[in-house]
């Protein structure tokens, strides 16, 4: 919960926080996503932005307060791959 509130706080609403909930568009997840990453963010903490928004605007349409959730049509970050290497067997013994 505290971590929602945080990306909520620190990043959505600053953002999207003054559009009323009928204005809202893809453009403007587009841009939170692209502004998000210029800023620095790593792409995990970008899509978990847009992820939490996603989920938000999606109880507002079962609410009936929005018709379509702008979110779902803003594809997220890509997250790189990182590779794992496992210990070769003589790290496996120094870390032992």
């Amino acid at each position: 919960f505290s971590t929602y509130r945080m990306y909520v706080t620190r990043h959505i609403l600053p953002e999207l926080g003054k559009l009323r909930l009928g204005r809202l568009s893809p453009q403007h997840v587009i841009m939170l996503v692209n502004h998000k990453t210029a800023e620095g963010l790593k792409p995990r903490s970008v899509r978990q932005i847009r992820a939490i928004l996603r989920r938000a605007l999606g109880q507002a349409v079962k609410l009936d307060l929005l018709a379509r959730n702008v979110a779902q049509h803003v594809d997220p970050p890509k997250v790189p791959y990182a590779e794992i290497r496992p210990l070769t067997p003589e790290q496996a013994r120094v870390f032992l």
